[in-house]
């Protein structure tokens, strides 16, 4: 399946949102990547793509796209 070769483009790791935009996402505004990790926090299943350290918050890159994937595939649910 395609998703799975995408998939391991994406590293398991913890970054900011400015290295999530710059290195991974550049398409995306650091405001909407906001938007949506406030909506991963309301489904349980994707919960768990961010932490916090001392007023900073950081995103799995992974988990954030895997989200995004999610998004687009129930889009019209």
């Amino acid at each position: 399946m395609e998703i799975v070769a995408l998939y391991n483009n994406y590293p398991d790791k913890f970054v900011s949102k400015e290295q999530l935009k710059e290195e991974w996402f550049s398409a995306i505004s650091i405001k909407t990547i906001e938007r949506r990790l406030k909506e991963a926090k309301t489904i349980r299943k994707f919960r768990d793509i961010s932490i916090g350290t001392g007023g900073k918050v950081m995103i799995n890159v992974r988990g954030f796209y895997l989200f995004l994937l999610y998004k687009e595939k129930n889009k019209y649910k």
